[in-house]
C-alpha cells in the first residue's frame, strides 16, 4: 500500500500506534497488526523525489508509520533508515523530517539504533544541532521579530499542504507507492 496515503488515514503517530498494537490499554484494544504498506516501493520513491517538499513528504509519513513499533523492523529491512540519512545533509525541510523519521524508527529499537549509526545519521544530526544552534543565535544578536519566524514556518506548512494536494491528485486510491 502507501505510504502517503497509509500516513495520511491517521492524525499522528499515536494514532497510528494504537491503531496497529495489540494490546495497548491493557488488552482493552485490539489493533489490526502492522498496516499493508510497501516500504521498498516508498524507499524508492523517496530516493526519486525531485524536490524538498516532496521528500519531506515521504520522510513524515515513515515518520508518522514508525511511531508503530509493529513497523520499525520491516522499515529497516526495506532501507528505510539507509534512504532517509542522506536527507540530513540538505538545510531545508527535508532534512528536519527525515531527523524525524530516524528519531521514531531508532526509539525502543536497538537494531535501528545500530543501522542508523552504521548509515552515518549520527555525525548528520550533531551537525544539524549545531545548525540551528548557530542560526537562533546570529538572529539573537540581529533581534529578528517572532514575528518573522512564524511567517517562515507558515510557509513551510502551505507549501507542504499545497504538495500533499497534488500528490492526493496523482496519488489515485492510495496505492501509487
Amino acid at each position: 500500500g502507501s505510504v502517503l496515503g497509509a500516513a495520511r488515514r491517521f492524525a499522528d503517530g499515536r494514532q497510528v500506534a494504537r491503531a496497529v498494537s495489540s494490546g495497548y490499554g491493557r488488552g482493552l484494544h485490539k489493533g489490526t497488526g502492522p498496516l499493508p504498506v510497501d516500504w521498498m516501493g516508498s524507499v524508492r520513491r523517496l530516493r526519486m523525489a525531485e524536490t524538498p517538499a516532496e521528500r519531506a513528504a515521504y520522510a513524515e509519513a515513515l515518520a508518522t508509520l514508525a511511531q508503530a513499533q509493529a513497523h520499525t523492523d520491516d522499515m529497516r529491512e526495506a532501507g528505510v533508515i539507509e534512504a532517509v540519512v542522506p536527507l540530513l545533509r540538505e538545510d531545508n525541510v527535508a532534512s528536519v523530517a527525515g531527523a524525524n523519521a530516524i528519531r521514531h524508527l531508532a526509539c525502543a529499537n536497538n537494531d535501528n539504533r545500530v543501522a542508523a549509526r552504521a548509515a552515518g545519521a549520527i555525525p548528520l544530526l550533531v551537525s544539524m544541532l549545531r545548525s540551528v544552534a548557530d542560526k537562533v543565535h546570529a538572529a539573537e544578536e540581529e533581534q529578528l521579530p517572532p514575528s518573522r519566524a512564524v511567517d517562515v514556518v507558515q510557509a513551510e506548512r502551505d507549501e507542504r499542504a499545497a504538495l500533499h494536494q497534488r500528490l492526493d491528485a496523482g496519488d489515485g486510491a492510495g496505492g501509487g507507492d
